[in-house]
């Protein structure tokens, strides 16, 4: 795992954040690399998660894990109602979010490190500015003001259309302490849309360091 050197060896407690417990082999297979790694060279370590379905990686991490959204995303629905109905819901969600921003805020109590590992996370494919690339935002943000480390490891990128969502990508990338890219595509694409790249070392996506020997070879 390309950690620089020095840079864990006093931390005990980290947070893992990505898309896992949506069954995405690739995904999956990064998160099993993450914690293969984190046992072997940090083992009396806290980890935790944050993820998409912390249902699906406690069953089969064993980690405590926590959804990366909020419960309340109804503002972008097919909305036939009447103003007030409409308005109510923006009103809604946006209370439901800043209830979320604290509790972000009491996730990262005493966390040292929060990593954002490989698979291609920099994305907004769906469409949405408050997607994603939203979401890393918020956690680097709150993990700036509980002033936990930021690594993103060897991370994927692109592609990123809305410009909301680029800012985000920036603003989140700016506050890291440590970033590695998965490819040289990703790099570029990042230095495009306006990201200082210039020192961000080019490492395989982690799910190349599972040991071969985890696999069943039957």
């Amino acid at each position: 795992m390309n950690l620089p050197p020095g840079s864990v060896e006093a931390s005990r407690k980290i947070g893992i954040f990505g898309l896992f417990g949506q069954q995405n082999w690739g995904n999956e297979c990064t998160l099993q690399a993450i914690l293969w790694n984190l046992r072997y060279y940090l083992p009396d370590s806290e980890i935790y998660c944050i993820c998409t379905n912390p249902q699906d990686t406690v069953a089969r991490f064993q980690i405590p894990s926590y959804k990366i959204t909020s419960d309340h995303r109804s503002t972008n629905e097919n909305i036939k109602a009447s103003l007030i109905k409409y308005l109510f819901k923006i009103i809604g969600t946006l209370s439901a979010e800043i209830r979320h921003w604290f509790r972000v805020y009491g996730i990262l109590n005493n966390t040292h490190i929060i990593i954002f590992p490989g698979t291609g996370l920099l994305t907004d494919f769906e469409g949405k500015i408050y997607g994603r690339c939203y979401e890393i935002f918020k956690w680097t943000m709150v993990s700036r003001i509980r002033r936990c480390k930021i690594m993103c490891l060897s991370m994927g990128a692109g592609p990123i259309r809305h410009p909301v969502s680029r800012l985000f990508v920036r603003l989140a990338l700016s506050m890291a302490n440590y970033r590695s890219c998965r490819n040289e595509y990703s790099k570029i694409y990042l230095k495009g849309i306006g990201v200082d790249v210039s020192k961000d070392p080019i490492y395989p996506d982690l799910a190349f360091s599972v040991p071969k020997d985890m696999f069943d070879r039957k």
